[in-house]
Parts: C-alpha cells; structure tokens; sequence
C-alpha cells in the first residue's frame, strides 16, 4: 500500500521542481525575462513567481542582468540564465578518438580536448584514457568541481534497457557488457548516463539547433560508422530492444564488403568514411595519388575531400557512391517513418552540391511522395560537437524539464 503521508508530502516538492522547470524553461526558450513578464508566460501569480525566481537566484541558476525597458512605470529587473550556475561533462567515445568537454547552464563550452584511441587496446586502456580525459578538461574549465551536475557519454553502440552499459559495439567490441557507467561513477562520485551517440546527436539538433519545432526528424552521423538518432512527436525513439536508428546495419549488398558487425554489405560499409577512403584507392586518379602521396599518415577522409574538391575524379566519385547508397537507404526509410527532415551530421555535411545534393536526389527516386512531399536534407547546424552537447542536455535537463523522476535532482553546491 502507497504510504499516503510520502505520497502526500512529495506533491509540493514535485510542484516546486515543475514550476522551477517551467521558469527556466522559458528563459532558455525565449531569452532575458523580468519577473512580471514571467508571471504572464507562466499563468503563476507574482508571489509564487518571486518566490520561484528567489530560490533560483538563491541557488545561482539564474542571474539579474540588468535593466530592461520601461512600458510606463519603472524599469524592470531583466533575469537570466547563469552560465556558470551548473556543468556538465559531455564526452563523445568514438573508435578513433574521444572528445570531452565542460558545458555550461548555457550550453557554451568551458573546456574542451580529445585524445586519440586504438579499439585494440583493450577495456581498462580506454577507460584510462577517458578518465585522464575528463580530469583534464574539468581541471582546463577552472570551474567549481561542486557544480559539475554529472557525466554524459555518447558511444557508437547498442545499450542495455537499463543504459548502464554497451552491449554491443561492432567497432569498439572490448566495451560490450563492461561497467563503463559504474566504473566512472566510482571514480569521479558523479551521476553519469550513456547514450548512442547519434540519438545524442538528434537531441542536441532538437534542443540547440536547427530542429528547434520539429517535431519528426532523422539526424544521421557519418563518422568511421554510420547511425541515427530518430525524433518522433518531439521525443528519441528508441524503439522496444534500444535497436532504433541501427542504419548503419542495414543488409543493401548481401555480397558486399565485410562489415565489422559479421555480416556482409551493411550500408555502413557503403556510406561511412573507410568505404569513401577504399573506395577513392581503388583505382586514384593522378591528382588523388599526387596529393595524399605527400601525406607522411596513411590516406584520410581528409585527404579525400580536398582531393574531390580540387576535382579529383576518383575522390568525387567516392563520395557521391557512399551519398548515393546513403539516399536511397534513406528514401526507402521514408516510405516507413513518414518524417520531414534528415540532419547529417558530419564533415561531409560541409560539401552541400557534391554530398548532399546527391542524397536529395536519390532519395527522390525511392521516396513514393517525393514531388507532392519534398524531404528537406539539412547539414547539422552543430557540426561535430553534437553528441558533446547531446550529452550535456541529458545531465541538465531536468533544471529545464521536470518529471516524477527528476524531482528528486540534486541543486548544486557552492
């Protein structure tokens, strides 16, 4: 039986949290407010609003910057978001490299770095490298470590239904079933939440970028692998198993290249950066093999966007192969999901008429309502830090949008 006295006496702390929420909501949403004017965009009465505001002011979420302009009376007392109210550490785990940083209340970087990684170096080595990753950019930020709200990882791979660890990650396989989440709660004493990076991604496109009310979208990564994050009716899905948004595994070539997964011709073996570089190297033009020659690293993805935009044939159809595959797995997927927009998410995003275009226009030809419902296919407008600040909206969220379950969030220290 549910003890009615906790029942009883949670609702006015969960009340508290919600209108909190709601106060700092709109002051992300809609910029500097007064107190009068939040007492209008909140329907709460101006004593409730000033207690609200001074709580938070209290607990420096929010700051007074100044005055606003007079509509008649005296000027009023314009409110804020403080930046330095809180932090998260957001961290992007890649089989390459691994990005973090220290965000702010506002969602701008304090501190940032990367370090690069080998898969075969094993569990304890990455975590170590993460680790020492995270104590440099906490310490470079010169915040107070007392404010740090939590740590949030974005990773390429498929999570348990409880989100503490990866169980499977075809390019990253010595963190499957690890305690990544547990292990770095022990050493840092801090909350911290794994995510797939690409539904980090669309988060961060939703909350920071241009996706702000869209309501249906697909934010799709290209990095070394390929996935998606899928928003619909203005939530993640994550589908029954947390398997929504595995593009990158789709069967297209039952007999195509090997994929890191086991199976054969996955579209990430298509679409994501090793197949662009394999397939440029196949047969290099002369301006292809002139200029990654000089290279004293092996031949990038870099190398072959310069390349392809110096006019290297080779280069150029590398890529226009993998937006090619890309579009009509995508056009495809459309006739399923029924959404407006794609965001991609990667350096490639940059090169608009030979990326780009090529995937609208293959989309087009699969896509069954693509002359009476033009799909829009948009360049991320966060670029590559998506998945840090993905990760750094899961940790604050719950200053932003309260729940049943984030009443209980802790306010930071001084």
């Amino acid at each position: 039986m549910e003890n009615k006295t906790t029942a009883s006496g949670s609702r006015p702390r969960l009340l508290k949290q919600l209108n909190r929420a709601l106060v700092m909501r709109i002051i992300r949403e809609q910029g500097p407010k007064s107190r009068a004017e939040l007492a209008r965009s909140t329907g709460l009465s101006d004593p409730a609003v000033l207690k609200i505001v001074g709580g938070l002011i209290n607990d420096r979420l929010l700051q007074e910057i100044g005055e606003g302009d007079s509509t008649g009376g005296r000027k009023p007392v314009m409110l804020d978001i403080n930046p330095n109210g809180a932090f998260a550490v957001g961290v992007d785990l890649t089989p390459e490299y691994i990005r973090a940083a220290v965000v702010r209340l506002d969602f701008s970087i304090a501190a940032e770095a990367a370090v690069s990684i080998d898969p075969a170096e094993g569990y304890t080595a990455i975590l170590e490298h993460m680790r020492l990753l995270i104590e440099q950019v906490i310490r470079e930020s010169h915040v107070n470590p007392h404010r740090i709200m939590g740590i949030g990882v974005a990773h390429p791979g498929v999570m348990s239904e409880q989100a503490d660890r990866i169980l499977l990650a075809s390019n990253l396989s010595s963190l499957e079933n690890m305690p990544l989440a547990k292990d770095l709660e022990r050493h840092f004493q801090l909350p911290v939440i794994l995510e797939v990076d690409a539904r980090a991604s669309a988060l961060a496109e939703m909350w920071l970028g241009d996706a702000r009310g869209i309501a249906n979208f697909l934010s799709v990564d290209i990095d070394v692998g390929l996935g998606s994050g899928l928003v619909l009716n203005g939530h993640i899905y994550r589908g029954v198993n947390g398997m929504a948004g595995e593009i990158g595994h789709m069967v297209v070539e039952p007999q195509g290249p090997d994929c890191a997964c086991g199976k054969k011709g996955c579209l990430e073996t298509l679409v994501a950066f090793p197949a662009i570089v394999r397939e440029a190297m196949r047969s290099p033009g002369p301006m292809l093999q002139a200029y990654c020659g000089e290279q004293a690293s092996p031949v990038d993805i870099d190398c072959i966007i310069e390349a392809a935009q110096k006019g290297d044939a080779s280069a150029v159809e590398s890529l226009r192969r993998s937006a090619r595959a890309l579009g009509m797995a995508l056009g495809n997927l459309l006739n399923v999901i029924d959404i407006s927009t794609i965001f991609i998410n990667s350096k490639l995003a940059a090169l608009d008429e030979l990326y780009l275009q090529e995937i609208r226009s293959t989309l087009s030809h699969y896509f069954l309502l693509a002359n009476e419902m033009p799909i829009q296919v948009r360049p991320s407008s966060l670029g590559r830090k998506g998945e840090i600040l993905g990760m750094a909206v899961l940790v604050m969220r719950p200053f932003f949008q309260a729940d049943p379950e984030s009443a209980s969030i802790n306010t930071p220290s001084n």
